[in-house]
């Protein structure tokens, strides 16, 4: 196996597509624009994309209005 040969450790407790999917999530929560994280994972559209990550942009969505409502309001 490459990896193995890399000197890399054993993935296979964690399947390759698990990666991907911690990679995607990792990178929409620390704001990396969808349309960056759709063409790195090489979805066709960012519809893919937005339907497969749905549960991280709604976290992504209330964390950027909460952060517009503390500039508008400022902090209590």
């Amino acid at each position: 196996m490459l990896a193995h040969e890399a000197g890399l450790p054993d993935l296979s407790p964690r399947p390759f597509h698990g990666l991907r999917h911690t990679y995607a999530t990792l990178a929409l929560e620390a704001g990396v624009p969808i349309e960056v994280v759709s063409k790195r994972l090489g979805h066709a559209s960012i519809a893919i994309t937005a339907d497969l990550y749905q549960h991280v942009t709604k976290s992504v969505d209330r964390n950027a209005a909460e952060a517009v409502a503390e500039l508008i309001f400022g902090g209590s």
